[in-house]
């Protein structure tokens, strides 16, 4: 009896330390560091592009390259997941305004989420490649060529708006092709087309 009582109670004993542990458990969710090799901009960084439709160059400048953290629950529990915010600021003589302002989160299957704007829901990017809110399609290619010089590893985004977004693996964005609005069929297709960074 001595014995049935000593395991009942060290029962007691591991079931109440497994509930206690399944109280704090927490989840964290972090942004996939190959993903993230095509997106994530330092600072400062500029890029010089050709525009298509009137053969100048517009300079662009990264305004913003910051991960942070956003808390929350998931399945129940506390959570925590990686949050990448990225913003291209295009500069000119008079002004300066927002080329690209959108976000990545860590998701909790371990892909990282789109970049997208989040007042237009504007699709930027998705890794790894394949099916994705708020765009058309991602996939991948090998290479590509872009004024004369060759990147490898390329990530291709098309979104709903009909802007399709060219990133290459520790380089950024090399190509971005847009339709123009309007229902004109005449109206010609705008390119940019990355001609150097630092």
């Amino acid at each position: 009896m001595y014995k049935f009582f000593v395991h009942l109670l060290t029962f007691a004993i591991l079931l109440l330390a497994c509930s206690k542990k399944s109280d704090t458990e927490s989840f964290d969710f972090k942004l996939d560091p190959v993903g993230l090799k095509y997106i994530q901009l330092r600072q400062d960084q500029y890029f010089i592009y050709r525009d298509s439709l009137n053969s100048k160059t517009d300079s662009l400048v990264v305004t913003q390259s910051v991960i942070s953290s956003s808390t929350g629950r998931w399945m129940n529990k506390p959570a925590k997941s990686e949050v990448y915010n990225l913003t291209l600021t295009k500069k000119t003589a008079i002004t300066d305004s927002v080329w690209i302002k959108g976000f990545a989160e860590a998701e909790s299957n371990g892909t990282m989420s789109l970049l997208y704007d989040p007042y237009y829901f504007t699709a930027y990017f998705n890794y790894p490649p394949g099916a994705c809110s708020f765009c058309t399609k991602t996939y991948r290619l090998s290479s590509l060529t872009v004024e004369g010089k060759t990147y490898f590893d390329i990530i291709i985004t098309e979104n709903p708006n009909k802007h399709t977004y060219y990133w290459a693996s520790s380089v950024g964005l090399i190509k971005v092709d847009e339709e123009p609005s309007g229902s004109s069929p005449n109206r010609p297709r705008n390119t940019y087309t990355l001609l150097r960074h630092n």
